[in-house]
């Protein structure tokens, strides 16, 4: 079992390594407090991790996302999450889906959008590399340091 957890962790360094962009979003419900780490790649996808709290356990989930501009902002869709460690689907967890606008005074707006509810949410992006391998490490996420 641990060795497959260290395949599954070195596959996804592997894959943030060549991440364009890092982003956080922290985000809730009724019951509960959301953090997510997103990795963008040139394309559009790439992968989104959350974390959170039930039970006085941590948790995370890991979803594939797809990532668009539009004319009002940007959306970040989630999709197929899954448990990071052992790759098996969270049939009980609703995919998470964002869109972040800006008004015309520059200040960013961030929805969060799952199959229940629309809420406010905040969003940011992470700057520089020691300070995304920290923000990444929450997350059991790594940078490569070619990265740099």
């Amino acid at each position: 079992m641990k060795n497959l957890y260290l395949l599954v962790l070195a596959l996804l360094m592997s894959s943030i390594a060549s991440a364009q962009k890092i982003y956080g979003i922290n985000f809730s419900d009724d019951t509960m407090y959301y953090n997510a780490a997103i990795a963008v790649w040139e394309d559009g996808t790439g992968v989104m991790r959350v974390s959170y709290t039930s039970d006085c356990k941590t948790y995370l989930v890991e979803q594939t996302i797809s990532y668009e501009v539009t004319a009002d902002g940007t959306r970040i869709i989630g999709s197929n999450p899954i448990d990071p460690v052992t790759n098996k689907p969270k049939e009980q967890y609703s995919a998470d889906s964002f869109e972040i606008t800006k008004s015309p005074k520059g200040e960013l707006t961030c929805k969060h959008i799952d199959s229940n509810s629309s809420k406010p949410c905040s969003f940011f992006s992470v700057l520089g590399y020691r300070n995304r391998q920290a923000f990444l490490g929450q997350f059991r996420m790594e940078l490569e340091p070619e990265e740099k």
